[in-house]
């Protein structure tokens, strides 16, 4: 498998400091936490709630105080993930999908700043890939491995 390194990506989500800095004005703090700039490495990584749901999760991250950009934590983690087991890298991926979908509730009034809300996502997209992997007709990524039972608890 070869590597595919971007230098630059374009955002490809609509972040708070993203919208700031092309002249829109919002209110750029984090609705998550309430307590810091909502820029893509707090949201997916930094964020106090975020990094609780990392710990809590199937993978059990622990998030460091000292971490490299965003898009090296994120590449060198998935090559790992993806070295043990192509799941493992699938619900990663479902990981960051579950903290973009909870971003947006929250931020669009639908729910209220919750890490069990986050997890409730993950155990969704979870449970869909462990179906998705189950049934012979559907190829991915994600096909072939056999999953573990994922159901993730919050306290």
């Amino acid at each position: 498998m070869e590597d595919v390194i971007v230098e630059n990506p374009p955002p490809m989500y609509q972040l708070k400091d993203n919208l700031r800095k092309r002249g829109i004005n919002v209110d750029y703090i984090c609705a998550v936490c309430n307590s810091a700039e909502e820029t893509d490495e707090h949201l997916f990584r930094d964020c106090p709630i975020i990094q609780r749901v990392w710990a809590c999760g199937p993978l059990g991250i622990q998030v460091g105080e000292t971490t490299p950009p965003l898009q090296t934590w994120t590449h060198n983690l998935l090559r790992y993930l993806l070295m043990q087991s192509s799941y493992q890298g699938c619900v990663f991926m479902a990981v960051l999908w579950a903290i973009w979908l909870h971003r947006n509730e929250v931020t669009f009034g639908r729910a209220t700043s919750n890490p069990c809300r986050v997890i409730a996502l993950l155990n969704e997209s979870t449970s869909r890939l462990k179906d998705a992997t189950i049934h012979p007709r559907t190829q991915g990524a994600c096909y072939g491995d056999s999953p573990p039972h994922v159901s993730i608890g919050c306290i």
